[in-house]
């Protein structure tokens, strides 16, 4: 009996599909994806932080150049100062004896207007009227300040009335002001005192003039001559009227000399405090 062929084992058998290995687990990059993150988020935030503040940079500049265009607006179309600010301003700075400067402590308001007639109403702390006060004087003193900055301040061409009232809108004291037909820029108090001197009068009459401290002259028309001094007391009672009468004497003479020779008026000397001492008229 013959043995049968032994068949291979893998002789027609069908054939085991390959199994892949498993290949071994990766090792994860985990921490290297975190840093890369880290990396990229830090590099996001810098360039956003650097355009914010380009921004800002940008904003501040824009915002600087606004306010000082803003502010260049704004200083051109100021308004001028009120009548009473410029009325203070003046006396501030000008050349006016320490008791006139003293009693414009007192002007609570100024409103002035030019034209060919101009009005300078000026309103006070002080009580009283033009009859019977105690402040006349002072008001005297600020009529006398208030000629002298319409004078400087109030239109070439406009002449007018200096009223000074009292907290209660009663009448103090009043004055005329406008240009002098012929002034000169030299103050009247300087161009009285350079006359005096050069002029031929008295010595007793050049020595009073020491005690002349404000010179306020209109001479257009019905002229005034108003004469400020550091004397005492007052037209009925005081040692002063001897000197107060020289004082007059060369006001007359110098108006006569150097205002408008068509001109007549008052001419006023008064104490310290503003009352008055002695007059006389002059006028050809």
């Amino acid at each position: 009996m013959s043995t049968p062929p032994q068949q291979q084992p893998w002789a027609g058998w069908p054939q085991q599909p390959q199994v892949p290995q498993p290949q071994p687990p990766k090792k994860k990059r985990r921490g290297l994806k975190i840093l890369g993150g880290v990396v990229a988020v830090l590099v996001i935030v810098g360039i956003a932080a650097s355009a914010g503040g380009g921004d800002d940079d940008t904003t501040a500049k824009s915002a600087a150049e606004t306010k000082t265009r803003t502010k260049g607006v704004a200083d051109s179309e100021k308004k001028p100062a009120s009548d009473t600010a410029a009325f203070r301003a003046w006396v501030k700075k000008a050349d006016l004896p320490a008791k006139m400067k003293s009693a414009t402590g007192h002007v609570t308001h100024v409103k002035a207007s030019g034209g060919t007639f101009g009005t300078v109403v000026v309103t006070t702390n002080l009580k009283g009227d033009l009859t019977d006060s105690a402040s006349t004087g002072a008001a005297e003193l600020i009529s006398t300040a208030a000629t002298d900055w319409a004078d400087d301040e109030i239109g070439s061409d406009s002449t007018g009335l200096i009223t000074v009232n009292s907290k209660g809108g009663q009448l103090l004291a009043s004055a005329n002001f406008g240009k002098k037909s012929g002034g000169s820029a030299q103050s009247d108090t300087a161009r009285f005192k350079a006359w005096v001197k050069q002029a031929d009068l008295p010595s007793n009459v050049k020595s009073a003039m020491t005690h002349v401290t404000h010179v306020k002259a209109q001479g257009s028309g019905i002229g005034s001559v108003d004469i400020t001094t550091d004397l005492d007391g007052d037209l009925m009672n005081s040692a002063s009227t001897g000197t107060a009468q020289l004082i007059v004497t060369a006001a007359v003479d110098w108006a006569d000399a150097t205002l408008d020779p068509t001109s007549v008026g008052l001419a006023s000397v008064n104490s310290e405090d503003g009352d008055l001492l002695a007059n006389g008229n002059f006028g050809k």
